[in-house]
């Protein structure tokens, strides 16, 4: 395993671990919040894809499940998480 495939999984279990923030995480391991971003969203796809959906779900908390990019309001991601039920729940 070379040093960046080390240093993107030791990133990974970092916030997995802690939850903390991606500019936290760049200067505990001394790299740019964009080498990080790179990292987390591209590197550990490839090389963990189970840690990289933890790692998603952390460091996007209002994304709606299957519904990709798109973050409707809150209000919205209940209704679509229900569209399959016979009833809508408000949050």
């Amino acid at each position: 395993m070379n040093y960046i495939n080390k240093r993107v999984l030791e990133e990974a279990n970092y916030i997995i671990q802690t939850g903390k923030t991606v500019r936290e995480i760049s200067s505990l391991f001394k790299v740019s919040k964009s080498t990080v971003h790179k990292d987390l969203h591209e590197r550990l796809l490839k090389i963990d894809k189970e840690k990289y959906k933890n790692v998603e779900d952390i460091l996007n908390p209002g994304r709606c499940p299957g519904l990709g990019d798109r973050r409707p309001s809150a209000l919205g991601c209940a209704v679509m998480q229900n569209r399959n039920s016979s009833f809508i729940t408000y949050h």
